[in-house]
């Protein structure tokens, strides 16, 4: 947690930090959470990783949802992403890719569309 310590220190920041995931490993990802701390902190924490790190919190997070959570996700994502010129193809073209069920493959191009 050495990169933690680096982008939080020590004091109330930190304290807030360790609360809020606290809460997450809880429950499920948005339980208790609301969407502008979960940005909040997201926009703090998420640039600052190495893609195999973000790429793997990613995973876990995703593992959390159910396959129908994940998949409108990745419907969300897919929409969000080609409104800013970056493609996630559907490989059978019928607006249901099966792969957004899976959360290794969600994480590999959220990972992808972080970078």
């Amino acid at each position: 947690m050495d990169l933690l310590q680096n982008l939080l220190g020590g004091g109330q920041q930190r304290q807030q930090f360790e609360d809020f995931a606290n809460r997450y490993d809880q429950g499920s990802p948005y339980d208790g959470i609301s969407d502008q701390e979960a940005m909040q902190h997201y926009q703090q924490i998420a640039p600052h990783l190495p893609p195999d790190l973000y790429q793997q919190s990613a995973q876990d997070a995703f593992s959390r949802m159910s396959p129908q959570e994940r998949q409108q996700f990745g419907q969300y994502m897919r929409q969000r992403s080609q409104q800013h010129g970056y493609n996630i193809p559907d490989l059978n073209g019928d607006g249901i890719d099966d792969r957004m069920q899976d959360p290794a493959y969600l994480a590999q191009v959220t990972t992808n569309i972080h970078q």
